[in-house]
């Protein structure tokens, strides 16, 4: 194995990148974009759409979030946004909640 540009994702202004041994998450732009696959539940996100992906996909619940730093971890993914705007404070209202 050995490091590759991918071209995917070319174009994109990259902020952040969490990656964990399957799994790679973006905050590029506006954007929050995903690709591998989950060690525990199979969902990076995507909630009903894909499990895995071995391309690139954005994650529709988070676009136009405003994602100020993110990590990855054995079955999680942590974002943290800002909600200085009414719109980022209505696109976060939309995002399901963990609840334990």
């Amino acid at each position: 194995m050995y490091p590759k540009s991918i071209q995917d994702i070319a174009g994109w202004n990259i902020k952040y990148i969490g990656t964990r041994q399957t799994s790679i998450i973006v905050a590029a732009d506006e954007s929050v974009i995903v690709w591998g696959a989950s060690a525990c539940y199979g969902k990076l996100g995507m909630r009903d759409m894909q499990m895995t992906s071995t391309t690139p996909k954005e994650v529709n619940k988070l676009s136009s979030a405003k994602v100020t730093s993110l990590t990855m971890g054995i079955c999680f993914t942590l974002f943290v946004t800002s909600d200085e705007t009414s719109e980022q404070k209505q696109k976060l209202k939309a995002v399901k909640k963990y609840a334990p």
